[in-house]
């Protein structure tokens, strides 16, 4: 290979390993320092960079005879290219410094004493400032709050930042361990970020035996008070203490194949660990993983206190499994007449819409046509969910026995 490839190929394991950090950082924004995995990227980074600097040191690059040209390369663009360049390396760069700034070590002691996040009252607000920025703005407050020790109540002093006025009554959210009042305690208005400080929780693990797959019906309330209905298939596991276990699945999963696939076999369950704030039912990202490596992913729910697993705990900084190892069960089709054939039907019309436009039907008609040729793919979404969930209601207790598809 010239050195005329070499360089650019140099270049192209640079950028390889700038985008390796950023997706790193997207999968796992915090965990404990040092974060071997950017550093890992930035030795690939720099590795590219020596490559390109070593040829470059060996004198000019050959050049083809005559001056080459581009359609693509001007040099008034020079300079609008080169800012471009230095604003789009923003988000690299401030996505590295919060993957390796935004871990708390402070709250990783706190969780690995068996502390979680719960919610706290505000007995008296010492101070509260009001930062304005130029379209918003938040109060940097100074509060005592009242954290519930297993050896009694104590007021700590905490600060924290929230987008309205706190005033005493008020509840915000801390993270302490209830049985280690001397690790102290951390309070902030926002849950999700006293989540990342902690690495983003504990994943526990226990095993399970699959009972059955079923088909379960429910709702959820949104922020506006709207119920909407759902019908997802749900895997019964029995832990080995006895605990009676759903992992709700995802609507695509054909509940009689599944059925045949995993029914009675031994399985290890794993759970994101569930803060404490809550008492009541028990509701986490979980996954199934069976024999063969191959696993499930779902929402685990579990009654009260007699239903909930204990299990393993997995170290803080780890979340669900992962990995090449672990293959998915697939069980629908790629195409499945009964559920694919009405939506493919409407992207086939989107598609015809798009061809009267190519006969030149004048500028307005183009324009309508072009917004329903977007519209159907919704439509087409709308119409497959719709044919799944009318094969998911021939699996309910009260249906009739379900004939096929």
């Amino acid at each position: 290979m010239t050195r005329t490839r070499v360089i650019p190929a140099c270049f192209t394991v640079a950028v390889a390993g700038v985008l390796a950090a950023v997706v790193r950082v997207l999968i796992r924004p915090a965990a404990a320092l040092p974060r071997w995995d950017l550093l890992g990227c930035l030795a690939l980074t720099v590795a590219g960079l020596v490559g390109a600097l070593v040829c470059l040191r060996r004198g000019p690059v050959p050049r083809a005879e005559g001056a080459g040209s581009s359609r693509f390369w001007w040099p008034a663009r020079n300079y609008g290219w080169s800012v471009a360049g230095v604003w789009a390396a923003v988000v690299p760069v401030g996505l590295f410094l919060y993957g390796a700034l935004a871990y708390s070590p402070e709250a990783a002691r706190i969780t690995e004493a068996d502390g979680g996040i719960r919610a706290v009252s505000v007995r008296k607000v010492l101070s509260a400032e009001y930062v304005r920025r130029k379209h918003s703005g938040y109060y940097e407050v100074v509060a005592r709050v009242a954290v519930p020790f297993e050896a009694g109540t104590r007021s700590e002093r905490a600060a924290f930042t929230s987008e309205r006025r706190t005033e005493r009554g008020d509840r915000v959210w801390a993270l302490f361990a209830p049985a280690s009042a001397d690790l102290g305690v951390l309070v902030d208005s926002d849950r999700d970020a006293l989540r990342a400080k902690a690495g983003k929780g504990r994943c526990r693990t226990a095993p399970v035996t699959v009972r059955s797959v079923e088909v379960v019906e429910g709702s959820t309330k949104g922020h506006q008070g709207v119920v909407s209905r759902w019908l997802r298939p749900v895997l019964r596991l029995d832990g080995a203490g006895g605990e009676r276990l759903d992992v709700l699945l995802d609507p695509v999963i054909d509940p009689s194949q599944l059925s045949r696939e995993v029914n009675a076999l031994p399985a290890r369950l794993y759970w994101e660990q569930r803060a404490v704030e809550h008492p009541g039912p028990l509701r986490a990202r979980a996954m199934v993983v069976l024999e063969g490596q191959r696993c499930l992913r779902g929402d685990l729910t579990a009654g009260r206190a007699p239903d909930r697993p204990e299990g393993t705990a997995v170290p803080a900084t780890a979340s669900l499994p992962g990995g090449d190892r672990l293959r998915a069960i697939r069980t629908y089709p790629a195409w499945d007449p009964a559920l694919h054939a009405e939506g493919l039907w409407w992207v086939m019309s989107g598609v015809l819409a798009l061809g009267v436009v190519a006969f030149g039907v004048g500028r307005w008609v183009s324009f309508a046509l072009g917004v329903v040729a977007f519209g159907v793919l919704f439509i087409a979404r709308l119409t497959m969910n719709d044919s799944r969930t009318r094969y998911l209601k021939g699996f309910l207790p009260e249906a009739e026995p379900c004939g096929g598809r």
